[in-house]
């Protein structure tokens, strides 16, 4: 048994909720796990489950740096520690540099080719093509002129979408964005830098209804068998209709589980994979979105009877032990707190009623009887933030009343 884990992120992001997630599920079974964090207040290191990680005051410009300062970190314990990348940056970094990090750390051998291809947007329809599985319709255009005519081929809304994120420079462009018209499509075009416009595609919106987006999480081992696969779909999503889940449901779905299996399994893919679709009821196909090749933060969502999840399946199977195989069971819930209060405002659905659609929430992804102190950092940020904006609010409107007077 691995007796300890490093969850690895290479964009950073203090309230990265999922590394939390990692940190407890392993910690409740006595793994020590450390992470790189941004600075010492993140709330992830007031959790009773995080040992003690490293503060990256200077975050690494690139994934070899990232990389150096991972063996450094390593050289000085006293046993490999199973490595568990918690985003697509991190993820490929990884699966590049699998020859040196393998002597270091314990970690499935992804071939690193794949793991590009799948966080690729534009490569994953390509595959989706190969190997039978419904995706939207995707170009990447060359110019202003092809943006146009995919547009008028798919007609609007349609989807922008950020290529590929393999380095902490892509996060300046947003990872999606829905345009519904030819002059929103054309002031986002217009705002883009060269290397930014070479980095986007556009797809066709699939019209969809409150339930219709689809996730899989799964782990696969050395030979690409699953050995554990679960669904559910997004109750919501902040922001509303295309962001992250905010309340997500365990739902049995043999059509997304067939279709993710049958991909991964035929490409060979190894390790933890989070997958998302979209159910269009124009032709009543469940389409590929797309592939995180790595624990996605929402992981926790899926959890077994037997309490296994893919960060436990990971450890055991990498430990050469049984992996629990059972279901997550219908109906479990699992819901970021603060921002699915924001999904509910911003969707216009009344406050009031938001108590009602907690029934069944099983997990939340801040607060834990067991660990409180990460919920209550979030909370006090969060109410340092809104004060903060309200100061800037009151002092503008001091300016213009001063201007005016």
């Amino acid at each position: 048994m691995t007796a300890s884990a490093f969850a690895f992120k290479l964009v950073p992001n203090p309230f990265h909720h999922g590394v939390l997630g990692i940190s407890r599920s392993l910690g409740r079974l006595g793994v020590a796990v450390h992470a790189n964090h941004e600075s010492r207040g993140a709330p992830v290191r007031a959790s009773r489950f995080d040992a003690e990680g490293v503060i990256w005051n200077e975050w690494p410009g690139c994934a070899e740096q990232a990389v150096a300062r991972l063996l450094e970190w390593a050289h000085g314990q006293p046993e490999p520690a199973l490595l568990i990348p918690a985003d697509d940056a991190a993820a490929i970094a990884v699966a590049d540099h699998a020859d040196v990090l393998g002597d270091q750390f314990v970690l499935p051998r992804q071939d690193a080719a794949l793991a590009r291809a799948l966080s690729n947007k534009y490569e994953l329809a390509r595959l989706c093509e190969a190997h039978g599985v419904p995706t939207p319709r995707t170009l990447a255009p060359g110019g202003r002129a092809e943006l146009n005519e995919a547009a008028e081929e798919f007609a609007f809304p349609v989807v922008v979408k950020r290529i590929s994120g393999f380095s902490p420079s892509d996060i300046r462009l947003p990872s999606v964005r829905v345009v519904s018209n030819p002059t929103e499509l054309g002031r986002l075009w217009d705002g883009l830098d060269q290397d930014q416009a070479s980095n986007v595609l556009v797809q066709e919106y699939i019209p969809r209804g409150p339930l219709d987006i689809w996730m899989f999480n799964g782990y696969f081992d050395d030979d690409s068998r699953c050995l554990v696969g679960y669904t559910g779909f997004k109750v919501r999503q902040y922001p509303s209709g295309q962001g992250p889940t905010t309340l997500g449901e365990c739902r049995e779905n043999d059509e997304v589980s067939s279709a993710a299996i049958r991909l991964l399994s035929g490409l060979g893919y190894r390790g933890i994979v989070d997958m998302g679709f979209c159910f269009d009821a124009r032709d009543g196909q469940y389409k590929l979105l797309d592939v995180n090749p790595r624990v996605g933060s929402t992981f926790r969502l899926f959890v077994a009877k037997s309490g296994t999840d893919v960060v436990r399946a990971l450890h055991a199977d990498l430990g050469n032990r049984a992996v629990a195989t059972d279901d997550a069971p219908d109906g479990r819930r699992w819901m970021v707190e603060p921002y699915d209060v924001l999904s509910t405002l911003s969707s216009g659905r009344s406050l009031a009623k938001w108590p009602a659609s907690l029934r069944g929430v099983r997990e939340l992804a801040w607060f834990a009887a067991d660990d409180p102190r990460p919920a209550a950092v979030v909370a006090r940020a969060m109410v340092r933030k809104a004060a903060g904006r309200a100061v800037t609010a009151i002092n503008g409107r001091g300016r213009r009343q001063s201007t005016h007077a």
